[in-house]
C-alpha cells in the first residue's frame, strides 16, 4: 500500500496543479485552440480525475478491509492463547491441590 500511495499522491498533486493551470490560462487556451476541443479535453480531463479518485477509493477500502480481517484473526489468536493460559493455570492449580492433599491423607493413614 505504501508503494501505491507514493505513486498515487504525486499523481494527484500533478493533476491538481495542471487543473489550476488550465483554469488560470483558460482564456489563452480558448483563443489559441477551438472552444469545442477545449471542452472535450476538459471533459476527458475531469473523467480521468474521477477515475483516479475512484481507483484510490476502491484500493483504500480493500486495504482497510484486509486490515480489519487481520485484526479479527489476531484477536481470535489472542483469545485462544488466553484460553490456553487459563487452562494451564487451572491444571496447575488442581495438580498442586492434589499434591498438597495427598501427603496429608497418607500421613493420617499411617
Amino acid at each position: 500500500m505504501k508503494i501505491f500511495k507514493t505513486i498515487l499522491y504525486p499523481t494527484y498533486v500533478i493533476f491538481l496543479v495542471a487543473s489550476v493551470l488550465l483554469y488560470v490560462y483558460r482564456d489563452k487556451l480558448v483563443q489559441q485552440f477551438e472552444l469545442f476541443t477545449l471542452f472535450v479535453f476538459l471533459k476527458y480531463w475531469l473523467m480521468g480525475g474521477l477515475g483516479l479518485f475512484v481507483i484510490s477509493w476502491i484500493i483504500e477500502n480493500i486495504h482497510v478491509t484486509l486490515l480489519k480481517r487481520k485484526i479479527h484473526t489476531l484477536n481470535d489468536k489472542i483469545t485462544a492463547l488466553k484460553a490456553k493460559i487459563y487452562d494451564n493455570s487451572v491444571m496447575q492449580q488442581t495438580t498442586q491441590d492434589r499434591l498438597a492433599t495427598s501427603p496429608d491423607k497418607e500421613g493420617k493413614n499411617k
